[in-house]
């Protein structure tokens, strides 16, 4: 059983919720007087089930683990204060208070959600019914008349940690079936952290020995170019000799090359198409504009899986592993491709997260696979080989439309096949295809494309909210789509939606909002109304919160719309983004 759980603490109130949803156990010491059934009591009652938790690794264990102690409400301040506003880590915190942290089954999901941001702000992007700030400060005391809000506060604080629980459950199951097949616990890590904790242990395996993270970090690096890259024309020979000649600098901070000046300015002309080049993707510079296929097709071609591609063609390997790791890294995308092509898709996924979190361990100072130089072999090899094919379709004149890390939009009148064949023997990689009917364009970042087959494509601020998205007027992109797609009137889409949710602006207010003098909170999401004319404002400096002028809080959702929604405010703002696009009105 998996049973949610979280504490609120306070000099002088100490309070966890565990619920699994039918039933709810509370532990209280309130002025170092227990008000509830002992701790012990209760751990009995849990400690052979599941215990769920956000961000539970770092603070709410260790101060269960506190309270079991027997810490006094003061004490336990101490230590909460410690582990938030010192930063401390657990073993930390051991050390420093003399008591151990419990051994007890535990899963962490802050580490699962993408990015970084809050439980409220996850809750709100998955639609939480409810978005409730912390009633006291924590630096307050807490009354006796204050402690039915603060068990309301921190059981909706469970409430959606379930709720992000339940969503995250096709990640937790992957994690599961790696967590068996490696023999480690990888239920609570990041993609990037499974894939150190997987690498090391095959690591381990193969050479009984222990992988450690470098002591000493390089105070500099080069690149170098493979054979294969070479171009014709003079500019572009010229950028990969200044590359070459190049010495890229560690940051001692993090551990980061830093980009260099020059390479910040640089822009690359191709056929009337300028590029950017960087230590992360080649991009191009595109304008706002819609392109549809009719006389000429357009064609979006991607490596296929390029960054390991270009790891394990070119045998690039950190320097402290060499080629151990080619032959781990090697493995699990062979075992990979064979899952995929037997149908096993629980497999194939869950070595797709070793295989693409190891390049994100690759300039982490504290990872055992930290190396910035296969880092920059790595990006600035994929960026010479998309030019390469970029110079290909300039000499036969075929227009680029688009180009970004690792993939070309072409539009064009000539079959492509023979040029990209010709690409990918020269660097051995893979080219996957897609036909667009159309791709509509606010820049590279931002935009909707519509495959032959009426699938779409979205990217940046045209797609719908999600874990790694706060949702803004979800309604209009979506009435956007449709009219890109099927021709249905912004209108009628924006008329016929009856879920509140699409309606709804969500941002992060540092220091809080107030709505004409109410406080709102920090999390905050809004619909446009036609009732007020007012904005929503920083409580600190009383600044308009952006976008919110006519916005009405809704920290509470309900099932029916507001009586007052400004359907013409979101039927204007979708017709901008079509006119912004240049889509055909």
């Amino acid at each position: 059983m998996n049973i949610i759980f979280d504490i609120e603490c306070y000099s002088n109130y100490f309070m966890i919720t565990f619920t699994n949803g039918d039933k709810t156990l509370i532990f209280e010491k309130h002025n170092d007087a227990v008000t509830t059934e002992t701790l012990l009591n209760i751990y009995h009652q849990i400690e052979d089930h599941t215990l769920v938790s956000f961000n539970g690794w770092k603070y709410d264990m260790v101060m269960f683990s506190a309270a079991l102690h027997g810490f006094a409400n003061a004490d336990l301040k101490l230590i909460s204060d410690a582990i938030i506003l010192k930063n401390q880590m657990p073993w930390e915190i051991e050390r420093a208070f003399n008591f151990r942290i419990i051994d007890v089954d535990h899963i962490d999901i802050i580490n699962l959600c993408p990015l970084y941001a809050s439980l409220k702000l996850y809750g709100a992007r998955i639609g939480a019914e409810k978005l409730w700030e912390l009633p006291i400060s924590p630096d307050k005391i807490i009354l006796d008349t204050d402690i039915h809000n603060m068990r309301e506060y921190c059981y909706n604080d469970c409430v959606v940690t379930r709720k992000l629980f339940d969503h995250l459950k096709p990640q937790l199951d992957l994690r599961r079936a790696m967590s068996d097949q490696y023999g480690i616990d990888l239920r609570s890590k990041s993609d990037a952290q499974i894939a150190e904790a997987v690498i090391k242990s095959e690591y381990k395996a193969r050479t009984n020995a222990t992988l450690y993270k470098l002591d000493v970090l390089p105070k500099h690096i080069t690149y170098t170019a493979p054979d294969w890259v070479k171009f014709e024309t003079p500019e572009l020979q010229s950028l990969v000799f200044g590359i070459e000649n190049t010495r890229f600098d560690i940051n001692p901070k993090n551990g980061q090359p830093v980009v260099p000046e020059w390479m910040k300015k640089h822009k690359l002309n191709i056929n009337g198409k300028t590029y950017k080049i960087g230590l992360g993707g080649l991009h191009s510079v595109d304008k706002p504009g819609s392109y549809y296929s009719g006389a000429l097709s357009i064609l979006d071609v991607d490596v296929a899986s390029y960054y390991p591609a270009i790891i394990l063609n070119n045998g690039y390997a950190p320097g402290q592993m060499g080629q151990v790791f080619l032959d781990i890294y090697g493995d699990i995308v062979t075992k990979r491709l064979n899952a995929k092509k037997a149908g096993d898709k629980v497999t194939a996924d869950a070595l797709k997260i070793t295989i693409n979190g190891t390049f994100g361990k690759l300039g982490s100072k504290y990872s055992v696979l930290y190396s910035p130089q296969l880092m920059i072999q790595v990006t600035l090899t994929g960026q010479l080989a998309l030019l390469m094919l970029i110079e290909k379709f300039a000499e036969h004149a075929i227009e680029v439309i688009s180009a970004n890390t690792d993939g070309i939009t072409v539009r064009t009148n000539q079959p492509v096949d023979e040029i990209v064949s010709h690409w990918e023997r020269d660097t051995d990689f893979d080219m996957e295809f897609t036909p667009y009917d159309s791709i509509h364009y606010r820049d590279v970042n931002n935009y909707i494309a519509i495959t032959e087959q009426l699938h779409v494509k979205t990217k940046g601020a045209y797609k719908l909210s999600d874990l790694t998205k706060n949702p803004v007027s979800d309604i209009c992109n979506e009435s956007v789509i449709n009219y890109i797609k099927d021709g249905k009137q912004v209108h009628e889409t924006i008329y016929q939606c009856r879920d509140i949710r699409k309606f709804l602006t969500l941002r992060t207010v540092k220091g809080g909002a107030h709505k004409d003098g109410e406080h709102v909170g920090k999390a905050i999401r809004w619909y446009y109304s036609t009732d007020t004319d007012t904005a929503i404002h920083y409580e600190s400096n009383n600044n308009k919160v952006a976008d919110s002028q006519n916005g009405i809080p809704l920290m509470n959702l309900s099932k029916d719309l507001p009586s007052d929604l400004d359907y013409d405010y979101y039927i204007k703002k979708a017709n901008n983004m079509l006119e912004q696009l240049k889509v055909f009105l």
